[in-house]
């Protein structure tokens, strides 16, 4: 049907038009014979018969994509990543950019104590002698 109104419209363009329809045409416009072969073929019976199978198979894949979404949902994982587990990633995700964050705007002094924290943790993990401030 697009293309019927679009045919339409360009025929009633050209026709207003006073300068020349070549002058103004696309490369990628369809020539006159193409125009007629195509009002040509959707003048055929098949062609309603086409358009109608067209539409029955659009619902029926529309109703596949709801079905599949809702099993990806709630039925058990079999490959790849279940909906929970995207969420899980996404919430530890956020909760990274909000800790990356916090270090980023924290107080040079608190970074530094918090590396001296990590160090003696790490020491006393290698079974070295600690000093206690």
């Amino acid at each position: 049907m697009a293309l019927e109104e679009e045919l339409m419209n360009a025929e009633a363009n050209a026709e207003a038009k006073e300068e020349p329809v070549e002058a103004t045409k696309n490369e990628e416009d369809p020539t006159d014979e193409e125009v007629e072969a195509i009002k040509e073929v959707m003048a055929m019976p098949w062609w309603e018969a086409l358009k109608r199978l067209m539409k029955i198979r659009l619902e029926k894949q529309e109703k596949n994509i709801i079905v599949l979404a809702k099993d990806n949902c709630f039925n058990a994982k079999t490959e790849w990543f279940s909906f929970y587990e995207v969420l899980w990633a996404f919430m530890q995700g956020m909760g990274e950019m909000e800790r990356l964050a916090k270090v980023v705007t924290a107080d040079p002094e608190d970074i530094k104590k918090a590396q001296e924290a990590i160090q003696k943790a790490e020491a006393i993990m290698r079974w070295e002698k600690v000093e206690e401030k």
